[in-house]
């Protein structure tokens, strides 16, 4: 039904949560850095 690309969007909500969640995530386990890092990961795999 080409609704695949749509239903991986939602399957990484429910396992790992929003971009709020996961920033929030990155910050409590590596502090400041660790977003950063996040942030630029996140990117560059777009």
């Amino acid at each position: 039904m080409g609704s695949d690309g749509a239903l991986e969007g939602i399957e990484r909500l429910l396992v790992e949560g929003g971009g709020a969640d996961r920033q929030r995530a990155a910050h409590a386990r590596g502090g400041v850095d660790g977003l950063l890092s996040n942030l630029v990961e996140e990117t560059a795999a777009y």
